[in-house]
Order: C-alpha cells, then sequence, then structure tokens
C-alpha cells in the first residue's frame, strides 16, 4: 500500500509577473501540487495561465474547492485577499511584502496564528542553493555576526511606493540578513536615488544600492575575518575571502544545471513552495512565516518614511 500524500490542490491569485513568471512555472512543477484554477480580473493576463482554468472574481475563486493560496497580487490588495483565504480555512502563501501597513501586518499575523493553518511570506531567497550554505557557514560557526553587509539589487521593473525597488527588492536583502543574525533591524536610512542604510541591534550593518537598472542581485557579508560573497544571478559557488579561510566550496550542480540549460530560472521559488506544500502535507509550521513578514513590513515603511523626511528613520517595533 502505498503511504503518498494527497496532492495540494491550489489557486493562484495574481497573473502578474511575480505571479506568472515566477509562481505558476514552479507550481507545474511541483508533482504534489494541483494547480485548481487562477484568478485575476485582468484578461489581458490571462493569456499568461495557459491551460490553467481561469476565475476573474475572487469571491469566486474563495468559492472553489481547493487546500491553499498562493497570494501573488499587488501588494495594496496582499492583506484583503489573504484574510479571506485564511477565513474560508485556506492555507496561504503570500508575496512579499506580506501587506502594505503594519497595522494590517499584525491584523493578519494575528488572524494566521489563530486560524491554526499553514501560512509562509514569500522571501524565496532564503531557499537558493547559495544562501542555504551561507546559513550552514553561520550554523557552524564559520561566519559570525555582527556582519557589515554590502548589497547591490537592481531591478529592470519601474515602481512608486510599495513597488520601488527600495522596498520591493531591498526587502530580501534585509530579510537574509535579519534570518542569518536572528537580529531585529533598528533604523534605516534611505535616499531617493536608491541608497539604503540598515542598522540592527546587535550591530550588523547593511549599505546597499536599490534601483531600477539592469538586473543584478549581489550581497557581500563581512566578519571580522573574512567576507563572504552570492551573486544570485551569475555564481555558482560562494566568493570567500579574508584571514580565516575555510574549506574550498564547490558549485552547486543545481545552480551548474540551471546556468548550462535553463537561462534565467530561478531555483529559489520552486524550492519556497516546495517547502511551504511540504509543511502542508506534514502539518507544521512554515518558514519563513508571518513574524518575518512582519518584520519587512515594518522595516519598508521606516524605509518609506526616511524617503519622505530625508531623516534616519526608526523601524517600528514588531509588537505593535
Amino acid at each position: 500500500m502505498s503511504d503518498r500524500r494527497p496532492r495540494v490542490r491550489v489557486c493562484l491569485f495574481g497573473l502578474g509577473r511575480a505571479g506568472s513568471v515566477l509562481h505558476l512555472p514552479a507550481l507545474r512543477r511541483i508533482r504534489e501540487v494541483e494547480i485548481v484554477a487562477a484568478c485575476d480580473p485582468d484578461p489581458e493576463a490571462w493569456a499568461r495561465a495557459g491551460s490553467t482554468p481561469l476565475i476573474a472574481d475572487v469571491d469566486e475563486a474563495l468559492a472553489v474547492p481547493y487546500d491553499a493560496a498562493i497570494v501573488a497580487t499587488p501588494v495594496s490588495t496582499h492583506h484583503a485577499v489573504a484574510a479571506a483565504a485564511l477565513a474560508a480555512s485556506r492555507h496561504v502563501y503570500v508575496e512579499k511584502p506580506m501587506t502594505s501597513s503594519l497595522r494590517d501586518a499584525h491584523a493578519l499575523a494575528e488572524q494566521a496564528r489563530a486560524s491554526g493553518l499553514v501560512v509562509q511570506v514569500g522571501y524565496a531567497y532564503r531557499f537558493h542553493p547559495l544562501w542555504q550554505r551561507v546559513r550552514r557557514l553561520v550554523d557552524d560557526g564559520l561566519l559570525t555576526p555582527p556582519f557589515h553587509a554590502r548589497g547591490v539589487f537592481s531591478t529592470a521593473r519601474a515602481g512608486a511606493g510599495w513597488a520601488q525597488p527600495l522596498v520591493d527588492v531591498a526587502t530580501h536583502h534585509v530579510d537574509l540578513v535579519s534570518w542569518l543574525t536572528g537580529a531585529t533591524p533598528v533604523a534605516v536610512t534611505a535616499r531617493p536615488e536608491g541608497q539604503l542604510g540598515v542598522r540592527w541591534d546587535d550591530g550588523s550593518e547593511l549599505d546597499g544600492l536599490y534601483q531600477e537598472a539592469p538586473p543584478k542581485d549581489s550581497l557581500e557579508l563581512e566578519d571580522d575575518r573574512q567576507c563572504v560573497t552570492v551573486d544570485r544571478l551569475r555564481a555558482t559557488r560562494l566568493g570567500l575571502s579574508g584571514s580565516r579561510p575555510v574549506s574550498a566550496v564547490p558549485p552547486s550542480p543545481v545552480l551548474v544545471r540551471a546556468r548550462l540549460g535553463r537561462s534565467g530560472w530561478e531555483p529559489s521559488f520552486e524550492r519556497a513552495l516546495r517547502g511551504f506544500v511540504c509543511a502542508i502535507q506534514a502539518g507544521t509550521p512554515a518558514a519563513p512565516g508571518v513574524e518575518a513578514g512582519v518584520a519587512g513590513v515594518a522595516v519598508a515603511e521606516a524605509v518609506l518614511q526616511s524617503l519622505a523626511t530625508g531623516q534616519i528613520a526608526a523601524v517600528p517595533p514588531r509588537d505593535g
């Protein structure tokens, strides 16, 4: 008798870039997933769904039988769609930023905890093979916080407000440093040209550039004796330098295959969604969860405040 678990039925909300280019192809590669439908009110987006059944109305989509909602709609709608899915007893994977206000983030986090359902926030780069290797270096004591981090993350997508690179993509680097250090961001300085400075309560700091430009994503982490570099879009191994050498890190087989045969393929999203599906099947909490989501929204609000005032902005406390 097979002990294979039933497939997880999902509905994808949003067929913009995140939904159609990142999530839908990743979901199709996960054999434990059955894509029941995709929901988007814009008929021009429907061509991106291929053979996936389409629904225009969110309420109609929520009424379809399925197990989990993937929320890849515009950030201003994240709270409403995710909250409705939880109220309908659906597990939720919600893209980052989790909501467009800290008040909504706290409300969604409270609803998620009370529901007992699996909720995962889309900080997918935690699952990237190179960042998993950095995580192991930290866990093994070979790279020790606090860190001085230097980052560049540029994107071809223009945007304003919550969609601008200083929020939309910079949040990934802030989350990665928070994840690796276990520390809490306390202050940010943001400039309209894309410069961002972040300080954590353990003394870690990030200096980065986040703007509209040809795609690039590189982050250096330096402790008191060495520097580790992750170049997500070009490298197949970690860059290591400094006075405390660690064992040479071989290329990642996954990334080698991606560079050779699947140009532009980003493994992070497939791995993140697999983690979400596994958590549903096992009945265990997912990570990153709502706490990371609240933290990301708190930093985003501070970034927007700093941009508006031209001053250093304190990051609002996660507990409200």
